[in-house]
């Protein structure tokens, strides 16, 4: 049965306004789009929790020099099955060497259906041209669970969806995984 005055899927509210009682509809709809952004605050803010706790975390003391700060798939120019040239990433900059590894990295791993398969050729490029040090072996998993929360913190900031991604792919990894593919 629909409310007097109403459509269905509407219902009727007085609403007290100025002193006075007034009838207003209330489409279902507006329900449900409350509950959503409701529901979505509530996400953002677990999400948010989440990547604070681990971009809080500090990395250990290790080598820095000078980093790309974004070798993703999208800046990478091929010819043939040959990488010939990388586009800026306007990142560039001083840091710890294996976080920029593990940025270039968990780009990779982020487009392919193997993530531990893209994990271990990158390590082992990087390795051709520079070994990692035993300090940095051990470091690979925060690194990448670092630059994965910092992935996700530039997401929520922008309104991209699944800021937990890149953690939960690195958590699926695990440590066990990151310290095997740095030899």
């Amino acid at each position: 049965m629909t409310p007097a005055g109403g459509s269905a899927g509407c219902r009727i509210e007085f609403v007290a306004s100025g002193g006075q009682l007034r009838e207003v509809a209330r489409d279902n709809a507006d329900d449900r789009v409350g509950t959503a952004v409701r529901q979505t605050e509530d996400r953002v803010g677990v999400d948010r929790e989440a990547l604070a706790t681990i971009v809080q975390a500090s990395l250990p003391r290790l080598p820095t020099g000078a980093a790309h700060g974004g070798i993703t798939p999208d800046r990478a120019l091929f010819m043939g099955d040959r990488c010939s040239a990388v586009l800026p990433s306007g990142a560039a900059g001083t840091k710890a060497l294996v976080l920029d590894l593990a940025e270039t990295a968990l780009g990779w791993m982020a487009c392919v259906h193997s993530p531990s398969a893209a994990l271990r050729a990158v390590t082992s490029g990087y390795q051709a041209l520079r070994r990692l040090l035993p300090e940095e072996k051990e470091a690979l998993y925060a690194a990448l669970r670092f630059a994965a929360a910092r992935e996700g913190v530039r997401r929520l900031a922008t309104g991209r969806s699944g800021p937990l991604e890149g953690v939960r792919a690195v958590d699926g990894l695990g440590a066990a995984e990151a310290r095997a593919a740095a030899g």
